[in-house]
């Protein structure tokens, strides 16, 4: 549905839940939407504290440090006296990218029924892509790793010189990729930065259960459609998808 299309006087946006319109693409999140990474990311940066004497974390700590790209987790996990020092975080920024880098995909798997999703949205041709804050370069060596197989439109994980989510920017430039108007497109999310992310670029938005939210913050954030399980959310885009030209 698209924003003109909405009553004036009805609460409730079509475009963060609830009264979900047509849908002629998907954005998926990646981390926690359909990658189960926290212990890959828990594993390389405790690899750096413990190298200089810092206290670790366990992995549970680590979901909580998630979302907002690899120098804030990196920030969040280091103690007080050096989470505002830049040079710090920088140093430890690189650091962490090494560990990661090198151990990237050793326990990181697919949630369950994400490869069937995407396998059957490929078959029915609608196009799919990622918009996430991981570092672009750690995305496509995930996605050459674990997602190989499936055709995606586009892949765009964070640049120095691109905003982060909850901007809008990169789920824009994917909708215009595309060709399609921003209520055409379906983005789906494990997070308030994901339901941010929908609410800023005005697209659809459906939450998924099985990531890293906390308890709350979906509705916290304005998100009204979750979804527990792979299978649930490709009923609701069997529901509402347009089927689109084979090429």
């Amino acid at each position: 549905m698209n924003r003109n299309d909405n009553d004036a006087n009805t609460k409730k946006s079509p475009l963060v839940g609830g009264d979900l319109g047509v849908v002629k693409a998907i954005i998926f999140d990646l981390d926690g939407t359909i990658l189960d990474s926290v212990a890959d990311i828990a594993s390389a940066n405790n690899q750096v504290l413990t190298k200089h004497g810092l206290q670790t974390h366990d992995v549970e700590a680590y979901i909580g440090f998630i979302g907002n790209g690899a120098r804030r987790l990196v920030q969040l996990a280091l103690p007080a006296q050096f989470a505002e020092k830049e040079d710090v975080v920088d140093r430890f920024l690189e650091e962490y990218k090494l560990a990661y880098k090198a151990n990237i995909v050793d326990k990181s798997t697919l949630f369950e029924g994400i490869l069937e999703l995407l396998k059957w949205l490929n078959e029915v041709n609608i196009p799919i892509a990622i918009n996430t804050n991981k570092p672009h370069d750690q995305t496509m060596l995930i996605a050459g790793k674990l997602l190989q197989a499936y055709d995606f439109a586009a892949i765009l994980g964070q640049k120095d010189e691109n905003p982060k989510k909850p901007d809008p920017f990169g789920a824009s430039w994917i909708a215009s990729q595309l060709g399609l108007k921003p209520g055409e497109v379906l983005f789906v999310g494990d997070s308030a930065v994901d339901v941010k992310t929908a609410q800023n670029a005005g697209m659809q938005l459906v939450g998924v259960s099985w990531g890293y939210s906390k308890e709350n913050e979906f509705a916290d954030a304005g998100c009204e459609t979750i979804v527990d399980t792979a299978s649930e959310l490709r009923t609701l885009i069997e529901a509402r998808i347009k089927i689109l030209p084979m090429k």
